[in-house]
């Protein structure tokens, strides 16, 4: 089983922080996410890391990775159509103790051992 990693875009309809993100999760007992395909060699239970500004900043478990059959809300309430793919996290969010820096970018990558998230955690 591998962790994936995501990049949470700073926009107007996301959380201000990570802390008022794991709030909503914590509220709503769960999130979907938006990624790109069906990531093949993660699986339910396994870490989604989430990456902020730059630095990781939390993970959160996953529920399933899973394509709408019809539409449903994201995390900030916006509609999202059937038919995409979506990592469902359930609470509750842990916060990195010690931020590491992490370049940004598009739907999902898989953690590896060169990443040290594990650090960030201890």
């Amino acid at each position: 089983m591998a962790d994936i990693k995501l990049t949470l875009a700073e926009d107007k309809r996301r959380a201000p922080s990570i802390e008022a993100e794991a709030r909503r999760l914590q509220t709503r007992g769960w999130l979907y996410y938006p990624i790109k395909g069906k990531p093949l060699r993660a699986e339910r239970g396994c870490w989604v890391y989430f990456i902020r500004g730059g630095f990781l900043v939390a993970r959160a478990k996953s529920s399933s990775f899973e394509r709408l059959k019809e539409s449903a809300s994201l995390y900030d309430g916006s509609p999202m159509p059937a038919g995409k793919w979506m990592a469902k996290c359930i609470p509750p969010m842990q916060f990195a103790r010690r931020k590491l820096s992490h370049r940004g970018f598009q739907s999902f990558r898989y953690v590896t051992a060169s990443d040290g998230f594990g650090e960030a955690f201890d």
